[in-house]
C-alpha cells in the first residue's frame, strides 16, 4: 500500500521521517495542512553501493530540501 494511504490517519503534532523520494512531495501536500511534519533524512554514505552513480545520489538529494 502506498505510504500516502497508510499515513493518512496521522494527527497534528506527529511527524513522518522519510528517505529522499518523490513521496515526500505528496506526503507534504496531504499531511502538512493537518499539522503533520514530513521531514527527509539523509541517506548515510555507507548505504550507497559502488553501482550508485553520483548523478543518482544528487537527484535523490533534490527531494531532501525544504518544501517550496
Amino acid at each position: 500500500m502506498p505510504a500516502e494511504l497508510t499515513l493518512r490517519g496521522l494527527s497534528a503534532g506527529q511527524r513522518v521521517l522519510s528517505l529522499p523520494s518523490t513521496a515526500i512531495s505528496s506526503l507534504r501536500v496531504l499531511l502538512s495542512p493537518r499539522g503533520v511534519a514530513v521531514e527527509p533524512v539523509h541517506v548515510p554514505d555507507d548505504w550507497w553501493t559502488s553501482r550508485a552513480a553520483p548523478s543518482l545520489r544528487s537527484h535523490l538529494q533534490m527531494f531532501s530540501g525544504a518544501p517550496s
